[in-house]
């Protein structure tokens, strides 16, 4: 048994390293000038010489056998969160979305995404379209798990317009990439790490008006559709640890992993701990590190309320010139409450993530919501492609963009998402669920 095993463990190790090996191979190719874009602008944004546009197109049909009704577009916009950042195409949010709507109403869906990892909020729609040879396609279907700001998500509305103002559905998120989702997340013994306060301000200056204004392009490029917004979620939370425990079943892999991850945060934490640091200095060290997500969760969520409820009603009260400093004790939102809420049946609806701190990266449970910094032993759906197309099309070979899903969602966490925006879609709060939101306090069981 144990030759057996101990073979087995070999192979896969053997497996892993050609594979490590090929990413490195194609690396030096990358360098030598053998690998690059082939591509050209043509009509709405980016397009190859053959191929779809900067678009993603999924079609789904009843699962009951019948007889499909007439055709249901929906528009997916914004950055990773709605892209699926880690999720092979069948865990995505979109494709949740897409066959639940297909069951539930009978009809033919497509889900055209034009979201994509990195995407920032931009300019206002209508504005210029930025240049084409910045944006990432490989193999003439975008890659929305690699990094780019481009295209906008204010150029994804234009270009969604062109086809697709048909849509009944619009669903996006946006801001986190103008915030800066490593300044959100990092613990603050890294260096340069921003305060709580600078995120305020960054949230107010990013999440509000702007968002204002793409929901109001929104509303008048797609005349019919119902428009969701997604809330982000806590991303790290006061039990987050930068060695959690991880999903494997043989604990010295485990063990592994988590001295590759507490090693790759001390290169990071050199700066500020000294060379001399511990794991356990980093992991002491990192015991605070969640205050920037609980302010950017907040934040954002009260523009978000802000920005909508003014589109929907047409009044909104002002925004402050500048942002109050977080009081931890009565923390308040950034943006103002709204003047007057949304009246029933608006078009424009917020989809509240439960925020269940337990599911946050690093907490005994987050192996089941966000993907984890990836090791040897574990990684997410997409690393491997992601990679390949790191290295061959982007001639990117830096950790960054290898463990581009760190955090993000992973199928559980999509999963829960899903269930919010099919509640909002519907109208409907969604009942609760033991995996997706806390456990309801006593009262509210009584």
């Amino acid at each position: 048994m144990f030759l057996v095993s101990k073979g087995k463990n070999v192979g896969r190790s053997a497996a892993r390293a050609a594979r490590y090996l090929q990413v490195l191979g194609l690396a030096v190719a990358c360098l030598a000038g053998l690998s690059g874009l082939d591509a050209k602008a043509e009509g709405c944004g980016y397009k190859p010489k053959t191929g779809p546009p900067y678009m993603n197109r999924f079609r789904f049909n009843p699962q009951n056998g019948a007889a499909p009704g007439p055709l249901l577009t929906v528009v997916a916009l914004g950055d990773s969160v709605v892209w699926g950042d880690g999720d092979k195409p069948e865990h995505r949010i979109v494709t949740i979305i897409g066959q639940e709507l297909a069951n539930k109403r009978g009809r033919r869906v497509e889900v055209h995404s034009y979201a994509h990892s990195g995407a920032k909020l931009g300019p206002p729609s209508g504005g210029p379209i930025s240049s084409p040879s910045s944006y990432p396609h490989p193999h003439r279907t975008p890659m929305g798990d690699v990094d780019s700001a481009l295209p906008t998500t204010n150029e994804q509305v234009d270009c969604a317009a062109v086809d697709d103002s048909d849509a009944e559905i619009v669903m996006l998120d946006g801001c986190i990439n103008e915030v800066g989702a490593t300044n959100i997340a990092l613990p603050h013994i890294f260096p340069d790490q921003e305060t709580p306060d600078q995120i305020r301000t960054a949230v107010l200056s990013s999440c509000a008006a702007n968002m204002k204004g793409l929901l109001e392009g929104i509303k008048a490029e797609f005349k019919r559709a119902q428009v969701v917004v997604l809330n982000y979620y806590r991303v790290v939370s006061s039990d987050s640890t930068p060695k959690p425990l991880v999903s494997d079943a043989d604990r010295e892999k485990a063990e592994l992993a988590d001295k590759e991850r507490l090693k790759k945060l001390g290169s990071l934490a050199k700066k500020k701990l000294g060379s001399k640091a511990t794991p356990q200095d980093i992991e002491n060290q990192t015991q605070t590190w969640q205050e920037n997500s609980a302010v950017f969760l907040l934040d954002s969520t009260s523009c978000f309320n802000w920005a909508i409820a003014a589109v929907n009603t047409g009044v909104s009260n002002p925004l402050p010139p500048s942002a109050p400093p977080y009081d931890p004790l009565h923390p308040v939102g950034v943006c103002p409450p709204p003047l007057a809420p949304s009246p029933p049946n608006s078009r424009v609806v917020l989809a509240v993530l439960p925020d269940n701190p337990d599911y946050s990266y690093g907490t005994p449970q987050a192996q089941t919501h966000l993907w984890l910094l990836p090791t040897l032993f574990s990684q997410d759906e997409m690393y491997w492609t992601r990679a390949w197309e790191c290295v061959t099309h982007l001639c990117r070979h830096d950790t960054d963009c290898f463990v581009n899903a760190l955090a993000h969602p992973n199928i559980k966490g999509a999963q829960c998402y899903s269930k919010v925006i099919l509640g909002a879609i519907d109208g409907l709060q969604p009942t609760w669920d033991p995996d997706c939101q806390p456990p309801p306090t006593a009262a509210a069981a009584k």
